[in-house]
């Protein structure tokens, strides 16, 4: 593992994260897979970084395609977040929500795609994703139609189909584009 993720930490982090979750003899499996589509001259942490995202639970999908929504290097306080999860359908409603939000988060972060940044006791109280994490959950956000981030250059890159839009230049610039092709 070290030598075909180049010793990148975050891979081998992300892959161990994956390795966790699944029962030692799918190992090698799982080991054939992932090296017959990384070679020296592929791009092994998106490909490793892309596998731990296939390998997630659908409910899981969503809510980690959610941190796209924040700003590069935001913290972001958990229990704000658990709430959106909530508000967004993302949770199952035949428990408490609020707790099953925090097991969610706690999923992401035991498969190394979340970290946390302040703990408060046992409470995850700030979490952050890392800037490769980042990318890719924006980048299959925006082949899902799942959001769509708006940097103030050009209006007419707005996704009209997507389901989420954050603006990170400003409210005034936003709010002064028409909007009227939006859903």
């Amino acid at each position: 593992m070290v030598s075909k993720c180049h010793g990148l930490p975050l891979a081998l982090v992300v892959l161990g994260g994956v390795l966790h979750r699944k029962h030692p003899d799918e190992w090698f499996k799982l080991k054939d897979q992932i090296w017959r589509h990384v070679t020296e001259e592929s791009d092994n942490v998106k490909y490793i970084l892309e596998l731990s995202f296939n390998d997630l639970p659908h409910h899981l999908k969503s809510c980690f395609l959610y941190f796209g929504l924040f700003p590069e290097d935001f913290e972001i306080h958990a229990e704000r977040l658990c709430w959106l999860w909530e508000a967004e359908g993302f949770i199952k409603l035949d428990e408490e929500p609020f707790e099953m939000a925090y097991l969610y988060l706690q999923q992401l972060i035991d498969r190394s795609l979340i970290l946390v940044s302040e703990r408060n006791r046992r409470r995850i109280m700030r979490c952050r994703v890392h800037d490769l994490l980042r990318d890719l959950a924006i980048r299959k956000s925006k082949e899902l139609n799942f959001l769509h981030i708006y940097d103030g250059a050009d209006h007419s890159l707005l996704t009209p189909n997507s389901r989420r839009l954050a603006s990170h230049c400003g409210f005034r610039r936003f709010v002064s584009l028409d909007h009227s092709d939006m859903h």
